[in-house]
């Protein structure tokens, strides 16, 4: 049975400078645009000094938007991550993607990462067989923030989308052979 983590269940999690959030067990979809909501609709940015969340082997889906406009840089990506959607870390300040322990995870759509600007390194595991269309884009006006250093992919990539890294210079790319 599905059980989301929204707007309502952060409420009862955050207080002011919270640092790291731990999302209890039990919770299979983390909500659209949760964070922003949070602060729309409570008139409270508690957010401002989370730094890292960390999400219950029970999340299977991340939905579009979740810490967008967060200086949120850490999230564990949990071994049960099935489905990722579009957008779903938007402008966030993520450093560092390591997918690996995503055994489910087949697929990374576009946008995914979009405008991640403080990524430093991005680790796709074997099991990946598709990235989306400008999946770790940053936007051209931002280009000169652009911090990426490194990035790993399998060598069985089926579809490697358009503009995936598009604005991103100077990174190495390292290619894993199976």
């Amino acid at each position: 049975m599905d059980k989301p983590f929204g707007i309502w269940e952060l409420k009862a999690l955050c207080s002011e400078d919270i640092i790291e959030l731990v999302i209890p067990d039990g919770y299979t979809t983390i909500m659209s645009e949760t964070f922003w909501l949070y602060k729309q609709l409570f008139d409270k940015d508690y957010t401002k000094s989370l730094v890292s969340v960390r999400l219950p082997e029970t999340i299977t889906q991340i939905e579009h938007g979740i810490l967008q406009w967060t200086n949120v840089t850490e999230i564990n990506f949990p071994s049960s991550l099935t489905h990722l959607d579009e957008y779903a870390f938007y402008e966030t300040n993520l450093k560092k993607i390591d997918l690996t322990k995503c055994l489910g995870l087949t697929r990374i759509p576009k946008r995914c990462f979009v405008g991640c600007e403080f990524i430093e390194e991005v680790i796709i595991p074997d099991y990946v067989t598709e990235i989306g269309d400008g999946c770790f884009a940053v936007y051209a006006y931002k280009r000169g923030k652009n911090i990426l250093k490194k990035v790993s992919i399998p060598v069985g990539l089926i579809h490697f989308g358009e503009h995936v890294f598009k604005n991103r210079d100077n990174f190495e790319i390292h290619i894993r052979l199976r």
